[in-house]
């Protein structure tokens, strides 16, 4: 069941707003979803680095674990390595 939903008004520069429009076009989701999709992911590289980056990386991240700070390099390492 999909969780309740409420009602956020804000203002967004004009250029923002048509790259907003072209986002959602391209990948065939309302505003609403793009916007919900950045701000996530946006709260989720802000508090949770390593999580972040595994997140654009396309391989998911687990944010009910600690890692270590050599586990943490790790990863880092291992998402320059595709560079």
């Amino acid at each position: 069941m999909p969780q309740p939903s409420k009602r956020v008004t804000t203002r967004l520069p004009q250029d923002l707003v048509e790259r907003l429009d072209r986002a959602a076009r391209s990948s065939s989701r309302s505003r609403s979803e793009v916007i919900e999709a950045a701000l996530e992911a946006y709260l989720v590289g802000a508090y949770n680095r390593p999580a972040s980056l595994m997140l654009y990386a396309g391989a998911g991240a687990d944010l009910s674990t600690r890692r270590t700070a050599e586990q943490v390099d790790a990863e880092i390492r291992w998402l320059h390595a595709d560079e």
